[in-house]
């Protein structure tokens, strides 16, 4: 099952104005966001992982996703057969969400210029508990 992102963002009450005023349509007709499906909670079907990013970052750093740095919010949603729910979301500007089986990070932008190498990123790591998620300390 795949969702809208754009749709699914803008009913949820729990995205701020912000995120929602950055999805709209960007000069190449496109939304500025991506979505991945992976399994990062305990779920039958695929949760959607959805990044909002600038539109300002859409024509220099194309597609799949732009550096951190032009992150707005990052969002987990639980798929199942009534609709999406969300689990998970960050919506300070600067955090990129990544998916994985089992858990997720969030990476986190140190760096305020794009033209940065990517060592100017931190990232922490988070992990499904069967209800939320919790994170992870580093060994």
């Amino acid at each position: 099952m795949s969702i809208d992102p754009v749709a699914l963002l803008r009913a949820d009450p729990e995205v701020s104005d912000a995120v929602k005023d950055s999805l709209r349509l960007c000069g190449d007709a496109n939304f500025p966001f991506e979505i991945r499906y992976s399994h990062v909670t305990d779920a039958v079907w695929q949760d959607a992982v959805v990044n909002v990013f600038t539109c300002e970052s859409v024509g220099i750093w194309g597609r799949p996703a732009p550096p951190v740095s032009f992150m707005v919010a990052g969002f987990v949603y639980q798929i199942d057969e009534s609709g999406a729910h969300k689990v998970f979301g960050v919506q300070d500007p600067g955090r990129y969400v990544v998916g994985s089986t089992g858990g997720l990070s969030v990476m986190v932008d140190l760096c305020k210029d794009p033209g940065i190498p990517e060592f100017c990123q931190s990232s922490t790591a988070y992990k499904w508990t069967g209800e939320g998620f919790e994170s992870v300390p580093f060994p």
